[in-house]
């Protein structure tokens, strides 16, 4: 099996603790697409032994538009927002309007 990897870039694995460190108390909103929803996801998922409260409120129903492998509701359908909140206090936030007035935050586009 191969695996890629982009030549003059290396990504080191993310260590939970170190990452909860250097967010310092400040807070993360990814504003976007479903494309920045699936990294907010796969971020969760890295950072699980570091997250005091979750709250993801997946859809009754999301739109599929007749693509596959999407689930039209339930656990991994689709959501609007979601926050995850580490035991340092910081929030890690998926949003797809707009984000709150927080002068220290980090915003990922």
């Amino acid at each position: 099996r191969r695996r890629f990897e982009p030549k003059g870039c290396v990504l080191s694995e993310i260590d939970p603790e170190e990452l909860v460190a250097a967010l310092g108390g400040r807070n993360v909103y990814f504003l976007g697409d479903s494309l920045l929803r699936q990294v907010f996801v796969a971020l969760g998922c890295m950072l699980q032994d570091v997250i005091q409260e979750f709250d993801v409120p997946w859809e009754a129903h999301w739109p599929c538009h007749g693509r596959p492998n999407c689930y039209e509701s339930g656990p991994h359908s689709g959501f609007h927002g979601a926050k995850l909140k580490l035991a340092s206090g910081s929030t890690i936030a998926f949003v797809s309007d707009s984000i709150p007035a927080d002068p220290n935050a980090i915003v990922v586009l």
